[in-house]
């Protein structure tokens, strides 16, 4: 591999090399969506499909980016509930998995996400 190439919403691109690299991505707005589209590159100058993250910079449990955690971001959550990874509104609803019972997204909206949220609202 001779490199990776990191594309933010299908304009700016970020070349890195191999290793560790540290990359500050600015002008990210709290609250708006960013697609991140990571990408190899190998000796012969080939680039691979990669794989897109999207993401939203701002505070863990903020689901509605408003900039507080409150009752808001839990009726989002609940509002999800029980919906599961491979099902057809997953897309939609992936971004409220923030939990589970590792405490990382397991693919399910459940009873772990609630209390996530529930938990940032009491300043847990």
């Amino acid at each position: 591999m001779k490199g990776i190439i990191i594309t933010v919403d299908n304009s700016v691109s970020y070349e890195v090399g191999k290793g560790i690299e540290e990359l500050t991505i600015s002008d990210l707005l709290n609250g708006k969506e960013v697609k991140i589209v990571i990408q190899t590159i190998d000796v012969s100058g080939n680039i691979s499909k990669g794989i897109t993250v999207y993401a939203v910079p701002g505070i863990p449990g903020d689901m509605n980016n408003d900039g507080i955690v409150n009752i808001g971001d839990l009726s989002l959550v609940m509002s999800w509930y029980g919906v599961k990874q491979g099902e057809p509104n997953w897309e939609k609803a992936q971004k409220y998995d923030v939990s589970g019972a590792n405490q990382e997204p397991d693919g399910i909206i459940d009873i772990y996400d609630l209390v996530y949220i529930a938990a940032k609202i009491l300043g847990a």
